[in-house]
């Protein structure tokens, strides 16, 4: 809340912050010690802060319609200028000419030579066009003088907004067709994941254990030193067989299998030779099948997976997506390491 000499100065300091270029504004007044002030910081208000302070200055003043009539003026010679604030001009029109009908009286009596500033000057744009044509709208019915500059404005502005129509039908059209191909290629990607994905995953799996089968792992080689040791029979237990104290392999821990192997000390080292646990024809029919499926994953099925994720990035979150990410990776891994024996 603000009196009427409050409301002036708002009036006043909004509209020359919005309408008159930094070099006509006041100069600021230079205090003691070469420090500068101004009783009224135009520099310092956003556009925002100054529409504010002309719709309070409007609406808190003694007199609203001679305001009005003030600013509908500040507005024509800011037209004038050699650079006028188009954009702020269209700020104070956009929050006075709804909320005010004293504002819109001034403004559409003065709305003829506004228009004809406009053309002369090169001052249209789709943002003012589409506000004239918002206003003739709403108030065109009972305001004829409005309606009257509106069907005036020449042809050359009312073409620009119409071809900015159809450009904008034309893309929104284009965007929901694009978002309906969107949805209708995601479904068919899902339903081609749940048809193929298993199968998929268990040709990631099939190479996963070729490479384990030609690279034993450390249980394997210590499995393949430590033999079971064979059934004690005795002819008194009527041909029982009885296992001795030591366990199957399979259930020996590691720490044990070490222990066994004379192991049981840091302070040493020991080489054990890998045993051959396949024989050489083997090795060679699995670094065939590795290389079939190795290439089975680069023709086929990774650039089919690489297409599903290109779909799945659509829709990020989706459980299908992070279902196709996993498997692009899978893949990636397992050819990664097929390539890597091929090398050797």
């Amino acid at each position: 809340m603000m009196d009427s000499d409050d409301a002036a100065s708002a009036l006043d300091k909004g509209l020359t912050t919005l309408l008159l270029p930094t070099k006509r504004r006041r100069p600021m007044k230079r205090k003691r010690g070469g420090q500068c002030d101004r009783d009224q910081d135009d520099n310092a208000l956003t556009p925002e802060e100054a529409v504010n302070l002309v719709k309070s200055g409007i609406r808190y003043a003694a007199n609203p319609v001679a305001s009005c009539r003030k600013a509908v003026s500040a507005i024509l010679h800011a037209l004038s200028l050699n650079d006028p604030a188009v954009c702020n001009i269209h700020r104070i029109w956009e929050c006075l000419f709804d909320r005010s009908k004293a504002f819109r009286i001034e403004l559409v009596g003065q709305l003829h030579p506004i228009c004809r500033v406009l053309h002369v000057k090169q001052l249209y744009n789709i943002d003012i066009l589409r506000l004239f044509r918002a206003w003739d709208v709403k108030f065109g019915g009972s305001m004829p003088q409005l309606r009257a500059a509106v069907s005036a404005i020449p042809s050359k502005w009312t073409a620009m907004l119409a071809t900015h129509d159809h450009n904008m039908h034309v893309h929104a059209t284009t965007t929901r067709t694009d978002t309906r191909m969107l949805a209708m290629q995601f479904d068919h990607m899902q339903r081609e994941v749940d048809m193929h994905g298993a199968a998929i995953l268990a040709h990631v799996d099939s190479m996963q254990h070729t490479c384990g089968l030609l690279v034993p792992t450390v249980e394997d080689c210590f499995a393949a030193l430590v033999r079971p040791a064979p059934l004690l029979y005795d002819d008194d237990d009527n041909g029982d067989g009885w296992e001795d104290v030591m366990p199957s392999v399979a259930a020996i821990p590691l720490p044990e299998i070490i222990a066994s192997c004379g192991l049981g000390s840091a302070a040493y080292s020991i080489s054990i030779p890998i045993p051959d646990t396949i024989d050489t024809h083997d090795i060679h029919l699995l670094r065939t099948t590795l290389q079939e499926q190795a290439a089975e994953v680069r023709k086929s099925l990774l650039p089919q997976v690489q297409a599903w994720a290109a779909i799945a990035r659509t829709s990020p979150t989706s459980e299908c997506a992070q279902t196709v990410e996993h498997m692009e990776r899978s893949l990636q891994c397992a050819l990664a390491k097929a390539l890597e024996f091929a090398k050797t």
